[in-house]
């Protein structure tokens, strides 16, 4: 919060000009300032300096509120993955006042997982997307792949197909940082941005790679830590100040030891613990402690044999850390369409029911905001006595997999999508590596 600017502080213009004479453009810079040094800036008396500070104070103080003001306060305010029992277990989706992580070893969909938000966020809202590509994986023609095969009735229609693609790919704003430090510049840069744009969504793809590339060794780990809490505390200002989604993923590290706030990749079904045991390391989310803390959410990605289904080696994506959500390994594919929920996700998570969804046909005319999305549940076939009393629901979105036949997206032939890194990747496998 000390970050605001001080533009949004509701100051005079002159004494804002001389505070930015002086380099000072946050409410942080000021209050970290004594009274002394700011009637020397402002040639103020000092009642007025004492005002002053009084407030740009207040404006960064947190407003006491209700439980029942957060309850209504927090209505839709969540972003759809379009992976249903994902978005079931979070009450909607990935929050809109959040950091939400995710995690995994290379080639498991960390961005493909990136690319179907921001085409979530296009339809469902109309909005704009800030992405920034720290490792150069961003692709425009991915991009506009999955929205033709998610929505075809939308970006994938013969006369509309053209204006909806430029529609999207307009709305997205690509960042590609060097280093660190034009990174934290363009996230202190990110704020007015975001007000002027409308933007709905941030990604960060990923935190890891830019570190990496500059602190190595643990050596640097003091710098380390300290760029880390500043580019957190931004991110964290972002998504609380102006209620938006802030995806960020993140690379796996060998574990040193057994620490709460890391994911082991040990964890699972039956099936992966007994696997895990012919391996000797287990991996965790890199960065440490600094910046484990300040994930509100945390996805982990990775792909077991499952013993039950033939020893099939299926991808199952993990709520490992969540205040709404117990721990939930759903399974989920990479297909043209991007990142979806695997058809069998209801029997393979033991669930006695399957779900069948019909998703609304967007108004080109207007943003889509807030969409009431209806669900239907159907009982499965242990159950037949109750097959004709269908329940409704209405969680806020449906997932891709299982449309009916009016709206349905998908292609019809070769719709697994292939990623040309899948031959050459090394996989974090249940604790160890895997060739």
């Amino acid at each position: 919060m000390a970050q605001k600017s001080l533009r949004r502080c509701d100051l005079d213009e002159a004494i804002v000009v001389k505070l930015e004479s002086k380099e000072m453009f946050t409410v942080q810079d000021v209050i970290l300032k004594d009274e002394l040094t700011l009637y020397e800036i402002l040639d103020q008396p000092l009642p007025a300096i004492r005002q002053l500070l009084y407030k740009v104070s207040t404006y960064v103080v947190p407003q006491s509120q209700t439980v029942h003001e957060m309850a209504v306060s927090s209505n839709n305010q969540f972003l759809a993955t379009d992976v249903y029992e994902l978005d079931k277990e979070l009450h909607g989706g990935v929050p809109c006042d959040a950091i939400t992580e995710v995690i995994g070893s290379p080639g498991l969909g960390k961005t493909q997982f990136c690319h179907t938000l921001t085409v979530m966020n296009h339809y469902l809202k109309g909005g704009r997307t800030v992405y920034i590509d720290t490792e150069n994986a961003f692709s425009v023609e991915r991009l506009m792949e999955i929205a033709k095969h998610k929505f075809a009735h939308h970006y994938g229609r013969p006369d509309t197909t053209e204006e909806a693609l430029k529609d999207l790919t307009e709305n997205v704003t690509l960042l590609t940082p060097a280093d660190t430090v034009e990174l934290l510049q363009q996230l202190q840069e990110l704020e007015y941005f975001i007000i002027t744009k409308k933007v709905t969504l941030v990604v960060l793809d990923s935190i890891a790679a830019i570190i990496k590339r500059e602190f190595g060794g643990r050596q640097n780990l003091p710098a380390r830590q300290d760029l880390l809490a500043k580019e957190a505390g931004k991110l964290k200002f972002i998504a609380e100040q102006f209620h938006i989604p802030v995806i960020v993923t993140n690379h796996l590290a060998p574990m040193m030891n057994r620490n709460p706030a890391t994911y082991d990749f040990n964890q699972g079904n039956t099936a992966a613990q007994a696997l895990s045991a012919a391996f000797e390391t287990s991996v965790v989310a890199a960065l440490g402690n600094t910046w484990a803390h300040c994930v509100n959410i945390r996805f982990a990605l990775d792909e077991r044999r499952e013993i039950e289904h033939n020893n099939e080696l299926t991808r199952f994506i993990t709520i490992v850390k969540s205040p709404t959500s117990a721990n939930l390994a759903i399974p989920y594919r990479i297909l043209k369409a991007g990142f979806t929920m695997h058809p069998d996700a209801a029997v393979r998570m033991g669930r006695k029911s399957t779900v069948t969804t019909a998703l609304p046909q967007r108004d080109t005319n207007q943003a889509f905001q807030n969409p009431q999305l209806q669900h239907t549940f159907t009982m499965s076939a242990q159950h037949p006595q109750q097959a004709g009393n269908a329940q409704q629901f209405n969680p806020p979105h449906q997932p891709h997999n299982q449309q009916t036949p009016s709206t349905s997206t998908t292609s019809t032939t070769n719709n697994t999508w292939n990623s040309s890194n899948q031959q050459s990747r090394v996989t974090y496998f249940n604790g160890g590596r895997r060739t």
